[in-house]
Protein backbone atom coordinates (compact mmCIF):
# COMPACT_ATOMS: atom_id res chain seq x y z
CA UNK A 1 0.00 0.00 0.00
CA UNK A 2 3.24 2.16 1.18
CA UNK A 3 4.49 1.79 -2.14
CA UNK A 4 1.74 2.45 -4.24
CA UNK A 5 0.58 5.70 -2.33
CA UNK A 6 4.40 7.08 -2.79
CA UNK A 7 4.61 6.30 -6.77
CA UNK A 8 0.86 8.35 -6.76
CA UNK A 9 3.15 11.12 -4.74
CA UNK A 10 5.88 11.68 -7.12
CA UNK A 11 3.80 11.34 -9.94
CA UNK A 12 1.16 14.08 -8.75
CA UNK A 13 3.78 16.53 -7.60
CA UNK A 14 5.30 17.09 -10.82
CA UNK A 15 2.19 17.35 -12.61
CA UNK A 16 1.14 20.00 -9.85
CA UNK A 17 4.67 21.93 -10.16
CA UNK A 18 3.71 22.26 -14.05
CA UNK A 19 0.33 23.47 -13.40
CA UNK A 20 -0.54 26.64 -15.07
CA UNK A 21 -1.99 29.65 -12.67
CA UNK A 22 -5.32 30.56 -13.88
CA UNK A 23 -4.82 33.86 -13.15
CA UNK A 24 -1.71 34.11 -15.86
CA UNK A 25 -2.19 34.21 -19.53
CA UNK A 26 1.00 32.62 -21.40
CA UNK A 27 2.25 33.92 -23.92
CA UNK A 28 3.95 32.58 -27.08
CA UNK A 29 5.95 34.53 -29.58
CA UNK A 30 5.07 33.76 -33.32
CA UNK A 31 7.33 35.62 -36.09
CA UNK A 32 8.85 38.05 -33.81
CA UNK A 33 5.11 38.89 -32.60
CA UNK A 34 3.98 38.08 -28.78
CA UNK A 35 0.41 36.54 -28.67
CA UNK A 36 -1.15 35.59 -25.71
CA UNK A 37 -2.63 32.46 -25.59
CA UNK A 38 -6.01 31.48 -25.21
CA UNK A 39 -8.39 28.00 -25.20
CA UNK A 40 -11.53 28.33 -26.88
CA UNK A 41 -14.55 27.28 -24.04
CA UNK A 42 -18.08 26.50 -24.35
CA UNK A 43 -20.32 29.13 -26.25
CA UNK A 44 -17.36 31.41 -26.93
CA UNK A 45 -17.41 32.82 -30.31
CA UNK A 46 -14.71 35.55 -32.38
CA UNK A 47 -16.53 38.44 -30.95
CA UNK A 48 -17.00 37.16 -27.48
CA UNK A 49 -12.95 36.63 -27.18
CA UNK A 50 -12.30 40.28 -28.83
CA UNK A 51 -14.44 41.71 -26.19
CA UNK A 52 -12.47 39.54 -23.32
CA UNK A 53 -9.11 40.64 -24.19
CA UNK A 54 -10.09 44.02 -25.39
CA UNK A 55 -8.56 43.61 -29.38
CA UNK A 56 -10.35 44.55 -32.27
CA UNK A 57 -12.08 41.57 -33.62
CA UNK A 58 -10.63 42.25 -37.07
CA UNK A 59 -7.36 41.94 -35.87
CA UNK A 60 -8.28 38.55 -33.91
CA UNK A 61 -9.82 37.57 -37.12
CA UNK A 62 -6.94 38.32 -39.14
CA UNK A 63 -4.52 37.02 -36.88
CA UNK A 64 -5.98 33.46 -36.49
CA UNK A 65 -7.39 33.40 -40.20
CA UNK A 66 -10.88 32.91 -38.68
CA UNK A 67 -13.94 34.56 -40.21
CA UNK A 68 -16.34 36.24 -38.62
CA UNK A 69 -19.40 33.85 -37.45
CA UNK A 70 -17.16 30.89 -37.44
CA UNK A 71 -18.32 28.13 -35.17
CA UNK A 72 -14.90 27.48 -32.94
CA UNK A 73 -14.54 24.26 -31.31
CA UNK A 74 -13.76 23.75 -27.72
CA UNK A 75 -10.80 23.89 -26.54
CA UNK A 76 -9.49 25.22 -29.96
CA UNK A 77 -5.91 27.42 -29.19
CA UNK A 78 -6.43 31.19 -30.33
CA UNK A 79 -3.40 33.61 -30.32
CA UNK A 80 -4.54 37.12 -29.15
CA UNK A 81 -2.89 40.58 -29.68
CA UNK A 82 -0.99 42.14 -27.60
CA UNK A 83 -1.12 46.11 -28.27
CA UNK A 84 -2.13 49.57 -26.75
CA UNK A 85 -5.55 48.70 -27.15
CA UNK A 86 -4.98 45.50 -24.12
CA UNK A 87 -1.33 46.14 -22.88
CA UNK A 88 -0.07 47.29 -19.51
CA UNK A 89 2.75 47.69 -17.65
CA UNK A 90 1.12 48.01 -13.93
CA UNK A 91 -2.00 45.56 -12.93
CA UNK A 92 -5.48 47.45 -12.94
CA UNK A 93 -8.83 46.13 -11.68
CA UNK A 94 -9.56 44.51 -14.89
CA UNK A 95 -5.57 42.81 -15.78
CA UNK A 96 -4.40 39.15 -15.68
CA UNK A 97 0.11 38.79 -15.86
CA UNK A 98 1.23 37.93 -19.64
CA UNK A 99 4.10 35.13 -18.67
CA UNK A 100 6.33 33.90 -21.10
CA UNK A 101 8.74 30.75 -20.69
CA UNK A 102 11.88 31.17 -22.29
CA UNK A 103 14.23 29.00 -24.31
CA UNK A 104 17.90 29.26 -24.14
CA UNK A 105 17.94 30.87 -27.13
CA UNK A 106 15.72 33.80 -26.08
CA UNK A 107 16.69 37.07 -24.71
CA UNK A 108 15.39 40.14 -23.15
CA UNK A 109 16.05 42.08 -26.22
CA UNK A 110 14.62 39.53 -28.71
CA UNK A 111 11.43 39.34 -25.76
CA UNK A 112 10.83 42.79 -25.49
CA UNK A 113 11.07 43.85 -29.40
CA UNK A 114 8.19 41.22 -30.10
CA UNK A 115 6.38 42.48 -27.22
CA UNK A 116 6.55 46.38 -28.54
CA UNK A 117 8.15 47.66 -25.07
CA UNK A 118 11.65 48.92 -23.82
CA UNK A 119 14.28 46.39 -22.49
CA UNK A 120 14.48 48.66 -19.56
CA UNK A 121 10.65 48.28 -18.77
CA UNK A 122 10.54 44.41 -19.22
CA UNK A 123 14.05 44.05 -17.36
CA UNK A 124 11.98 46.29 -14.78
CA UNK A 125 8.99 43.75 -14.50
CA UNK A 126 11.37 40.89 -13.86
CA UNK A 127 13.80 43.24 -10.94
CA UNK A 128 16.20 43.57 -13.39
CA UNK A 129 17.34 40.03 -12.65
CA UNK A 130 19.47 37.30 -15.37
CA UNK A 131 17.27 35.73 -17.24
CA UNK A 132 19.12 32.56 -15.97
CA UNK A 133 17.82 33.46 -12.95
CA UNK A 134 14.72 33.78 -13.51
CA UNK A 135 12.09 30.85 -11.61
CA UNK A 136 11.36 27.75 -14.24
CA UNK A 137 12.36 30.25 -16.58
CA UNK A 138 9.51 32.25 -16.58
CA UNK A 139 9.83 36.08 -17.46
CA UNK A 140 7.04 38.78 -17.07
CA UNK A 141 5.77 40.46 -19.63
CA UNK A 142 3.36 42.94 -17.68
CA UNK A 143 -0.46 42.45 -18.31
CA UNK A 144 -2.84 41.93 -20.51
CA UNK A 145 -6.81 43.20 -20.11
CA UNK A 146 -9.53 40.57 -19.28
CA UNK A 147 -12.69 41.60 -18.89
CA UNK A 148 -14.43 38.30 -17.35
CA UNK A 149 -18.08 38.28 -17.67
CA UNK A 150 -19.61 35.58 -15.28
CA UNK A 151 -22.67 33.88 -17.74
CA UNK A 152 -26.12 34.16 -16.69
CA UNK A 153 -28.11 30.84 -16.55
CA UNK A 154 -30.92 31.35 -19.63
CA UNK A 155 -34.15 31.60 -17.87
CA UNK A 156 -35.93 30.75 -21.42
CA UNK A 157 -36.23 27.92 -23.41
CA UNK A 158 -35.20 29.99 -26.74
CA UNK A 159 -31.63 30.22 -25.77
CA UNK A 160 -30.97 31.09 -29.60
CA UNK A 161 -32.72 34.36 -29.04
CA UNK A 162 -30.68 35.26 -26.07
CA UNK A 163 -27.35 34.37 -27.79
CA UNK A 164 -28.33 36.00 -30.88
CA UNK A 165 -28.89 39.52 -28.64
CA UNK A 166 -25.48 39.27 -27.19
CA UNK A 167 -23.84 38.49 -30.50
CA UNK A 168 -25.43 41.59 -31.51
CA UNK A 169 -24.24 43.70 -28.32
CA UNK A 170 -20.76 42.59 -28.85
CA UNK A 171 -21.04 43.25 -32.83
CA UNK A 172 -22.19 46.57 -31.63
CA UNK A 173 -19.35 47.80 -29.27
CA UNK A 174 -16.78 46.60 -32.35
CA UNK A 175 -18.19 48.94 -34.80
CA UNK A 176 -18.14 51.48 -32.07
CA UNK A 177 -14.49 51.41 -32.27
CA UNK A 178 -13.95 52.19 -35.48
CA UNK A 179 -14.07 55.59 -37.04
CA UNK A 180 -17.11 56.93 -38.98
CA UNK A 181 -15.88 58.93 -41.90
CA UNK A 182 -19.22 61.09 -42.29
CA UNK A 183 -20.99 57.81 -44.09
CA UNK A 184 -23.94 59.38 -45.66
CA UNK A 185 -27.48 58.76 -43.72
CA UNK A 186 -28.99 57.00 -46.63
CA UNK A 187 -25.97 54.53 -46.71
CA UNK A 188 -25.98 54.10 -42.96
CA UNK A 189 -29.50 52.81 -42.90
CA UNK A 190 -29.64 51.11 -45.97
CA UNK A 191 -26.73 49.23 -44.56
CA UNK A 192 -28.48 48.65 -41.26
CA UNK A 193 -31.53 47.81 -42.68
CA UNK A 194 -29.70 45.02 -45.13
CA UNK A 195 -27.70 43.37 -41.78
CA UNK A 196 -30.28 43.79 -39.32
CA UNK A 197 -28.27 46.67 -37.46
CA UNK A 198 -25.08 44.18 -38.09
CA UNK A 199 -26.51 41.04 -36.06
CA UNK A 200 -26.14 39.38 -39.76
CA UNK A 201 -23.13 40.60 -40.81
CA UNK A 202 -21.21 38.28 -43.56
CA UNK A 203 -17.74 39.44 -44.12
CA UNK A 204 -14.53 39.36 -46.79
CA UNK A 205 -11.40 40.00 -46.85
CA UNK A 206 -9.54 40.91 -50.26
CA UNK A 207 -7.87 44.00 -52.41
CA UNK A 208 -9.47 47.04 -53.09
CA UNK A 209 -8.94 48.61 -56.56
CA UNK A 210 -9.25 52.65 -56.34
CA UNK A 211 -10.91 53.70 -59.53
CA UNK A 212 -10.97 58.02 -60.87
CA UNK A 213 -14.77 58.82 -61.45
CA UNK A 214 -15.53 59.89 -64.82
CA UNK A 215 -18.63 61.75 -63.25
CA UNK A 216 -19.71 62.99 -59.72
CA UNK A 217 -23.68 61.14 -59.62
CA UNK A 218 -23.18 62.34 -56.27
CA UNK A 219 -20.34 64.04 -54.48
CA UNK A 220 -21.22 63.00 -50.76
CA UNK A 221 -22.18 59.54 -52.03
CA UNK A 222 -19.33 56.36 -52.46
CA UNK A 223 -19.99 53.57 -55.51
CA UNK A 224 -18.30 50.33 -56.21
CA UNK A 225 -17.99 47.53 -58.53
CA UNK A 226 -17.86 43.53 -57.55
CA UNK A 227 -17.95 40.54 -59.03
CA UNK A 228 -19.42 38.84 -55.74
CA UNK A 229 -22.12 41.00 -54.37
CA UNK A 230 -25.33 42.13 -56.19
CA UNK A 231 -25.98 45.35 -57.59
CA UNK A 232 -27.36 47.42 -54.53
CA UNK A 233 -25.73 46.14 -51.96
CA UNK A 234 -24.26 48.35 -49.37
CA UNK A 235 -20.84 48.00 -48.37
CA UNK A 236 -18.67 48.81 -45.49
CA UNK A 237 -15.01 48.78 -46.42
CA UNK A 238 -12.50 49.03 -43.40
CA UNK A 239 -9.31 49.75 -43.10
CA UNK A 240 -7.21 47.39 -40.89
CA UNK A 241 -4.39 49.99 -40.77
CA UNK A 242 -5.80 52.87 -38.92
CA UNK A 243 -9.85 51.57 -37.98
CA UNK A 244 -11.80 53.73 -41.35
CA UNK A 245 -14.25 52.68 -42.97
CA UNK A 246 -16.65 54.16 -45.42
CA UNK A 247 -19.62 53.00 -46.80
CA UNK A 248 -20.35 52.03 -50.84
CA UNK A 249 -23.14 50.94 -52.95
CA UNK A 250 -22.52 48.51 -55.39
CA UNK A 251 -23.60 49.33 -59.38
CA UNK A 252 -22.20 46.90 -61.11
CA UNK A 253 -19.72 43.65 -62.05
CA UNK A 254 -16.07 44.80 -61.66
CA UNK A 255 -14.42 45.91 -65.21
CA UNK A 256 -12.73 43.20 -67.33
CA UNK A 257 -9.59 44.95 -67.71
CA UNK A 258 -5.74 44.34 -66.22
CA UNK A 259 -6.65 46.75 -63.53
CA UNK A 260 -9.06 44.90 -61.36
CA UNK A 261 -7.12 41.88 -61.80
CA UNK A 262 -7.27 39.99 -58.74
CA UNK A 263 -9.56 42.56 -57.03
CA UNK A 264 -12.44 42.13 -54.99
CA UNK A 265 -13.61 45.77 -55.71
CA UNK A 266 -13.30 48.27 -57.52
CA UNK A 267 -14.09 51.46 -55.10
CA UNK A 268 -14.63 54.94 -56.11
CA UNK A 269 -11.29 57.68 -55.61
CA UNK A 270 -12.83 59.59 -53.51
CA UNK A 271 -12.77 57.00 -50.68
CA UNK A 272 -8.47 57.26 -50.54
CA UNK A 273 -9.12 60.35 -48.75
CA UNK A 274 -11.37 59.11 -46.13
CA UNK A 275 -9.71 55.64 -45.71
CA UNK A 276 -5.97 57.63 -45.63
CA UNK A 277 -4.49 55.92 -48.13
CA UNK A 278 -2.07 57.39 -50.79
CA UNK A 279 -2.23 53.85 -52.33
CA UNK A 280 -4.06 53.05 -55.53
CA UNK A 281 -4.83 49.88 -53.97
CA UNK A 282 -5.09 48.68 -50.39
CA UNK A 283 -5.95 45.44 -48.58
CA UNK A 284 -9.63 45.42 -46.81
CA UNK A 285 -12.02 43.72 -44.79
CA UNK A 286 -15.57 44.20 -46.07
CA UNK A 287 -18.84 43.71 -44.44
CA UNK A 288 -22.28 43.21 -45.68
CA UNK A 289 -25.19 40.89 -46.08
CA UNK A 290 -25.15 38.85 -49.10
Amino acid sequence: MYKYLLIFICMTLPAMGNAQNQDEVLVSINKGKALATYYVQKDDNLYSIAQLFSVPAVLLSQTNDIPFYEKLAEGRKIGVPIGTYNYALSKGNKHKPLIYTASPSDNYSLIAQALGIGIADLMALNKDQAMAQLANNKVMLGYIQYNFVAPVAATKPDTQIAAAAAVATIAADTASELLSVGAPSEFENAYKYQTNNETTVDSLEGMVVFFKPQTAVNDQMLYAFSNDLAKGRILKVYNPSNKRYVLTKVIGKLPNTKQYLNAKIGLDGRAREMLETREIKLWCSFYFKY
